[in-house]
């Protein structure tokens, strides 16, 4: 599933080459993937207009139009987002094309289905199920230490990595980056939250944020599916340490790593190196 450094990259990427760009039209395939308005009006809002602008929250890409409108997508597990001139075929699992006047196109493909695309007549997002009391942006500027550290404030039981995956706790982080981060800051992730010391809390925060940075420079993680805005397979996925690779050796010591399974996720963690 992509997570927050394959988000980001899509939408610096988009950032760059659709805003303000005149949409002649969208050709939708498969309706059932906007959630919440009908396809002929999803079809008569974005006819004649134009995206001012992307951001993100967590996993979501929010895409803000001229008209106060909010197209907001989450790609689920196979979901690809990403530019094509419109003489190139169209691919099969392609749900929706928006055509720009110039012969560019948007397309959004998922083979398995699971993403969601919505459309907003205003910018509230957090009218959406999965956006209404998402946790803090772990890569925000004013997300400071201390307000890490108050996370934590009366939770003691549950292992750590149950709570990086949990997008109430902290948004944007999933199975990937739990792994990668808790191996940096040398934490098992099956230990209790409650018994992280502030030195190990400090250490984890640290190690989240180098992660997802050095992540999003890289263009993400393209493990089966992902791609970003360009086409392209991002490149983190050689950097990884420890996700993926069961039995393989650690990187530090040189023993092999170990699975298990934490909040029905497959975790792979060094018994030796993270305690």
């Amino acid at each position: 599933m992509p997570e927050l450094p394959e988000v980001e990259s899509i939408r610096r990427q988009l950032s760059a080459t659709v805003v303000e760009r005149p949409i002649r039209g969208v050709s939708i395939f498969r309706s059932s993937m906007i959630m919440n308005t009908e396809a002929v009006y999803f079809q008569e809002i974005f006819r004649e207009n134009e995206f001012r602008s992307f951001d993100r929250r967590g996993k979501y890409l929010l895409g803000y139009l001229k008209t106060n409108h909010l197209l907001v997508v989450h790609l689920g597990m196979t979901g690809q987002l990403y530019n094509a001139c419109e003489e190139e075929p169209k691919k099969n699992h392609t749900h929706i094309i928006w055509q720009f006047s110039d012969a560019m196109e948007l397309r959004y493909r998922d083979v398995r289905r699971f993403g969601k695309v919505y459309l907003l007549d205003h910018t509230d997002y957090t009218v959406i199920p999965g956006l209404s009391r998402m946790g803090p942006e772990p890569l925000d500027e004013g997300f400071h230490l201390e307000q890490w550290l108050d996370l934590f404030y009366d939770k003691q039981k549950g292992p750590i990595k149950r709570y990086l995956l949990d997008q109430h706790f902290i948004a944007g982080i999933g199975n990937i980056y739990a792994d990668e981060s808790l191996f940096r800051a040398k934490i098992d992730p099956r230990r209790e939250i409650g018994s992280l010391s502030r030195k190990e809390k400090i250490l984890l925060y640290q190690s989240i944020r180098e992660i997802l940075s050095v992540a999003i420079e890289q263009g993400g993680s393209s493990i089966q599916d992902y791609i970003n805005a360009r086409g392209q397979k991002g490149g983190f996925q050689d950097s990884h340490c420890v996700y993926g690779k069961k039995d393989m050796p650690c990187v530090i010591c040189g023993q092999p790593l170990r699975m298990c399974k934490i909040a029905g996720r497959t975790t792979t963690y060094c018994r030796f190196c993270q305690k």
